[in-house]
């Protein structure tokens, strides 16, 4: 899982997150009937931004991997997430490929760059030529 955009222009880290480890950080609660909040999966990403776990939360809840526990908007537990492994399979069987939204976005902002950098060059040749 990776986090790609948001709505709230929160810093976040675009790291890849596997499922397993997530599952991993999960089952580390000291016991199966104990919630838990976002932060237990902050130790699941290099970049430490303090938005990561939470936005991390709000996907799996998205995808039922997280339920809400009670009536909190700030505690989970386990939700089912053999519905969502099972619903993804068929993408896995057909070997579907989404584009990655962040390769395109690294790759075009390196284009500007570099065209950025060959315009100062240009700029400082000519003002050094006079």
């Amino acid at each position: 899982m990776r986090i790609t955009d948001n709505d709230t222009g929160g810093l976040f880290s675009s790291e890849w997150i596997a499922l397993t480890d997530v599952l991993s950080a999960i089952e580390k609660r000291p016991s199966p009937d104990t919630s838990f909040n976002a932060k237990i999966f902050t130790s699941l990403y290099k970049s430490q931004s303090a938005n990561n776990a939470g936005f991390l939360s709000a996907a799996l809840k998205a995808e039922n991997i997280l339920v809400p526990f009670k009536d909190s908007k700030r505690l989970h537990n386990i939700g089912d997430v053999e519905a969502f492994t099972d619903s993804m399979q068929p993408l896995i069987k057909d070997k579907v490929s989404l584009p990655d939204v962040v390769a395109e976005r690294d790759a075009i902002k390196a284009k500007v760059r570099a065209e950025n950098e060959l315009k100062l060059k240009a700029t400082r040749a000519k003002s050094l030529s006079k």
